[in-house]
């Protein structure tokens, strides 16, 4: 994955600063995905029509995520 020079000038942001983050988001959906969190209450509140059930989507449940937040958990 590499981020087109456009992108760095707008963020100021190398790639592996992005992959950093973007691995402990994936690694956090996955704690509330499993209810390890106290976050479980934000995504039922997110899981309502209201808020388009954006946290019911199929992909914050998908291996994609888990394969991506694995580094962090001490698995490979």
């Amino acid at each position: 994955m590499e981020l087109k020079a456009a992108a760095l000038s707008y963020t100021g942001c190398i790639e592996s600063e992005v992959l950093k983050v973007m691995r402990h988001m994936a690694k956090n959906i996955g704690h509330v995905n499993k209810n390890m969190t106290k976050f479980t209450t934000i995504k039922n509140k997110h899981a309502s029509s209201k808020l388009l059930k954006i946290s019911m989507i199929p992909q914050l449940n998908s291996r994609a995520i888990e394969e991506f937040a694995s580094p962090l958990l001490g698995q490979s």
